[in-house]
Formats: C-alpha cells, sequence, structure tokens
C-alpha cells in the first residue's frame, strides 16, 4: 500500500502487508543518505531491484533498467 500525504513537502510512504525480504537483510545492507542534516535509512538499490521485480509492474521494470544505469555510474 502507498500512502500519500498531498501537503507540502508531499510524503509518499509505502507499507507492506507482507513481509517480501527479511527486515534483518534490508536493515543490514541499508543505504544512509543525509538531507539536510537529517540521515535517512533507504533500502539497498539491489533489494530495491529485488521488490521491483518481485512487483513486475511495467514501470517497475522500467526502473530497474535505470536503477542499473545508476549502479554504472557509481561504479565509475
Amino acid at each position: 500500500f502507498s500512502f500519500f500525504y498531498r501537503k507540502p513537502p508531499f510524503s509518499l510512504i509505502d507499507i507492506f502487508v507482507d513481509e517480501p525480504i527479511a527486515f534483518h537483510q534490508l536493515y543490514k545492507q541499508r543505504k544512509r543518505v543525509k538531507v539536510e542534516g537529517t540521515i535517512i535509512p533507504l533500502v539497498s538499490i539491489d533489494h530495491l531491484k529485488r521488490l521491483k521485480r518481485m512487483a513486475g509492474r511495467h514501470q517497475d521494470l522500467i526502473d530497474i533498467v535505470q536503477l542499473d544505469e545508476i549502479k554504472k555510474l557509481r561504479k565509475k
């Protein structure tokens, strides 16, 4: 499920009903991003790709290609 908050800053939060990937795995490989002084934990690109493959929607499949490109750019 996705929850969308329409007032600024227009937040979108995805909620899982089941656990497609064990939380301890996601948490162990999380990435930390600093945004305006706040550290935000994010799912790793590999886990995000896996979740998108599971969903299998057209946009998710397009996103996987873009995520692969991001990973290639990071290796340079």
